[in-house]
C-alpha cells in the first residue's frame, strides 16, 4: 500500500483514510485494552504513512 501511495503521489495529490466500524464498542461499554489497541494503531498509521484512522461505534 505504501508503494502504491508513493507512486500515486507523484502524479496527483492523494489522501488516504482508514475506517473501522466496530458495533460491539460503545461510549459507555469499552475496555481499556481495546482503547489502547486502537490508540496504538492510530499512532502507527499516522506516524508511518500519514493516514487518518476513523472509528465508528455505537452511540449510547
Amino acid at each position: 500500500m505504501e508503494l502504491l501511495k508513493d507512486k500515486a503521489k507523484r502524479r496527483i495529490p492523494m489522501q488516504f483514510e482508514i475506517y473501522i466500524v466496530q458495533p460491539s464498542i460503545s461510549k459507555s461499554n469499552n475496555g481499556k485494552d481495546i482503547l489502547t489497541l486502537l490508540g496504538v494503531t492510530e499512532s502507527f498509521l499516522k506516524e508511518t504513512s500519514g493516514i487518518n484512522l476513523k472509528l465508528f461505534v455505537v452511540s449510547e
